[in-house]
């Protein structure tokens, strides 16, 4: 005979099957009838809490998860979700007490440590992250998304040849995964070893030979490498192939930024024009904004001015959420001043608010600086603009572009030995330096 014990713990599978298949309002329902039945099922609320939590109702998710620790203080997976949801809501200091809190009380699964090394790699505590990351791959070695976080940590740190040997342990345990291939390759490039990169390449179009990913990873290579006419033929080669409007897009974005590369800015502006118009939409599409980038610099290029502001304005509806619009105010501005328009001086002062809210709210933001000093430097206040090439300058030494702007406000001022020792140190930066600077 079915006791009550038996219904529930039938409810209670039901209603995870049901969260597997996102169906969370029906799942709700089923632990609903096991919270009217038995009002102490602590199990019940963690998953109630789930549910919320999949709905982004993270709060109440709380409060469920939180019932039932009331019932049971030490319910080490009710600590884990609670983690989970302090890492959603950004609060680190939360995160890490209940994630210890669950491994404290006896929760060893592997996903307690990949958890909290994404908090650490939120909080740029990297080397805590690595540490936790090899910690959950430790107790799941065939876990894949466990080594290509760690991998991509690496790579992204600049820590190539860890993110190499992580990728080769990966394509040893799981030989079918893309991502390793892709971030192999992308290693191997940075290290400037092409020809390990191209290698690892040809291994992936003999497993995958269907991913058109794979062909986009190439022409990096290439570009990469310097040749550009390879590349080029690459891209030539694909153009027959049956690729969707993404796929479409970002052929003609590549090959547009491979044609500006030799200074066929024309032919470029085509590709850029052709790839825009393919679909996608500047809201929804982020590439749409990288095309409109390179059409903007392109038309500058070119001194086409009338175009350029087309761009720009199209551009700046984008906001300053996508990184490869932000430079649209400014081109507003410079449109503006070299179409002779009356109101050019408050397009520059009206950018330069902008670049400085942004600097406020997100001080990381070194291109707005450089915005801005941009727009000081065509308005003649030299000062003002060397302040904040000399502020950036500081906190990305390395970096030649700052260096090459300083140069071009130096010499525009008239500081003739300054614009040259400015372009010295950005060519030692690997900036590209206009002929006859150095």
């Amino acid at each position: 005979m079915e006791t009550e014990k038996d219904i529930i713990a039938e409810w209670l599978n039901q209603g995870q099957m049901l969260i597997g298949a996102e169906a969370f309002d029906e799942a709700d329902k089923y632990f609903d009838k096991i919270l009217a039945k038995s009002p102490m099922h602590a199990e019940a609320y963690v998953y109630k809490g789930l549910v919320k939590a999949n709905r982004g109702a993270l709060d109440e998710a709380k409060e469920m998860l939180n019932k039932a620790l009331m019932i049971n203080k030490n319910y080490a997976e009710a600590w884990f979700h609670l983690g989970n949801i302090a890492f959603m809501q950004d609060s680190f200091s939360e995160g890490v007490k209940c994630f210890n809190k669950s491994i404290a009380l006896g929760y060893s699964h592997p996903d307690v440590y990949f958890h909290l090394g994404l908090m650490y790699e939120d909080r740029e505590d990297f080397n805590e992250a690595i540490r936790c990351y090899n910690k959950a791959i430790a107790m799941d070695e065939l876990n894949t998304t466990y080594r290509i976080r760690k991998a991509s940590l690496h790579l992204a740190t600049g820590r190539y040849e860890e993110a190499i040997q992580s990728l080769n342990e990966l394509r040893m345990i799981a030989p079918d995964n893309f991502d390793s291939y892709h971030l192999l390759s992308a290693a191997y490039t940075m290290q400037g070893q092409f020809d390990d990169a191209q290698r690892i390449l040809e291994d992936a179009r003999r497993r995958f030979p269907d991913d058109i990913d794979i062909l986009f990873d190439r022409l990096r290579v290439l570009a990469a490498k310097g040749d550009l006419d390879g590349a080029l033929k690459l891209v030539d080669d694909a153009e027959h192939l049956s690729l969707n409007e993404e796929g479409q897009r970002e052929l003609l974005l590549n090959k547009g930024k491979l044609l500006g590369q030799q200074e066929k800015i024309d032919e470029a502006i085509t590709c850029f024009e052709r790839a825009l118009s393919t679909g996608g939409d500047l809201e929804n599409d982020p590439e749409d904004g990288e095309i409109l980038y390179f059409l903007m610099n392109a038309y500058l290029a070119r001194q086409n001015y009338e175009k350029l502001l087309e761009y720009a304005f199209r551009a700046e509806k984008a906001g300053d959420s996508d990184p490869y619009v932000l430079c649209a105010k400014y081109y507003i501005a410079a449109a503006y001043k070299n179409l002779n328009k009356n109101n050019s001086v408050e397009k520059y002062k009206d950018a330069i608010r902008y670049y400085r809210q942004i600097s406020m709210e997100n001080p990381e933001r070194i291109d707005a600086y450089l915005f801005r000093a941009m727009c000081h430097r065509d308005l003649k206040e030299y000062d003002k603009a060397l302040e904040l090439t000399d502020y950036v300058g500081i906190l990305q030494p390395e970096n030649g572009n700052i260096q090459l702007i300083k140069g071009n406000i130096l010499k525009e001022k008239g500081d003739i030995r300054g614009a040259k020792s400015a372009y010295q140190k950005a060519k030692k930066l690997g900036a590209s330096i206009p002929d006859g600077e150095v």
